[in-house]
């Protein structure tokens, strides 16, 4: 959860403790949450707060599981993906089964 202090505002930090279990965000690990991020910037992806805020517990998935489930995804949805994924995040629930 390091990592995500210097990326988050306070309130969106306290809106995280909120919402998910303590041991979901004991379980983050910075480095691994860096990196999907990072892959999520190199796919141009600039909505990554409103990611976190809404589905965190993508980012406790190995950052390969992550990228082998979003590449999914990438072809479900086509060239559209990106563009769709910035109105309908819910699209990312399909990552968690």
């Amino acid at each position: 959860m390091n990592y995500l202090r210097n990326i988050l505002k306070e309130s969106q930090l306290d809106e995280l403790k909120q919402t998910f279990d303590k041991n979901v965000l004991n379980q983050l690990n910075d480095y691994n949450v860096f990196n999907i991020i990072s892959y999520l910037k190199m796919h141009n992806i600039y909505f990554i707060e409103d990611i976190i805020m809404q589905y965190l517990d993508l980012f406790l998935m190995e950052k390969e599981q992550f990228v082998k489930k979003f590449e999914m995804l990438k072809r479900k949805y086509s060239y559209q993906f990106i563009e769709m994924l910035e109105f309908h995040l819910d699209i990312l629930e399909e990552m968690l089964v």
